[in-house]
């Protein structure tokens, strides 16, 4: 139970206690809670875009549902993307990328990137609607963080420290194998769609891996959450394309 708890507390802005804090090696073993968690949060998020689209017309019940799932997660993943946007869009070489991550202020390329993502986001939810969003925003949540989790444990850490570097190097094969078979269990979710959503992601974070090994030979924090926040659209796309 605390391993899980250790997961929600790092995912989430939900008040969970937890005492004494977790460690970097008990982070990287609930990694293999991810996408369980992030089931959670997109059957909440579901469940309300379901309650607002019965008081209000569908975008605007569809905002305020991906509005709803941000303050649960605190924007953890768009705050990385909008920080590898910034670094990956003004460093010229992997040390001022890196120096650009550290840096908490946005910039004019994190800035975009983030709206960018919400319209994307929005705009698939409008277009699925809510009956269908409700079916595959679990299955959705949960198997961009799987990606995330294997960048995690592929990749060697960017930097000496912090909690990717901690992840990449007590990650294990185990954690990442009970965090698979979660993620492909909500994944069924989706139905006939089931292979090509699961084919989309494994390209997204192939692809993903590769750019991060090229700019910074490795992984980083921000660049693993973006890793979810790249999957979880291309996800939506895919459901809009094919559904």
């Amino acid at each position: 139970m605390r391993i899980l708890k250790v997961a929600v507390v790092f995912l989430t802005r939900l008040p969970v206690r937890l005492d004494p804090w977790h460690d970097e090696q008990e982070l990287a073993r609930a990694s293999r809670f991810f996408p369980a968690v992030g089931a959670v949060l997109g059957l909440a998020t579901a469940a309300l875009y379901v309650l607002f689209s019965a008081l209000l017309p569908v975008t605007l019940a569809a905002v305020l549902a991906v509005a709803s799932g941000i303050l649960l997660t605190g924007a953890l993943h768009e705050d990385a993307l909008g920080d590898v946007a910034d670094g990956f869009g003004g460093g010229w070489d992997r040390e001022s990328v890196l120096r650009i991550l550290k840096d908490p202020r946005q910039g004019t390329y994190g800035v975009i990137a983030m709206v960018l993502a919400l319209l994307l986001r929005v705009g698939a939810l409008v277009e699925l609607g809510p009956e269908r969003a409700w079916a595959v925003w679990p299955a959705v949540a949960a198997l961009s963080r799987v990606g995330m989790v294997w960048m995690l444990w592929r990749l060697p850490s960017a930097r000496a420290e912090g909690a990717a570097a901690g992840a990449s190097r007590d990650l294990t094969g185990r954690d990442v194998a009970v965090c698979t078979v979660i993620g492909l269990a909500v994944a069924v979710g989706f139905r006939e769609l089931f292979f090509p959503c699961l084919a989309v992601v494994v390209a997204v974070t192939w692809w993903w891996a590769r750019v991060a090994r090229r700019r910074l030979g490795g992984v980083t924090g921000d660049v693993a959450g973006a890793s979810q926040q790249l999957g979880e659209l291309g996800l939506w796309l895919t459901l809009v394309a094919l559904g």
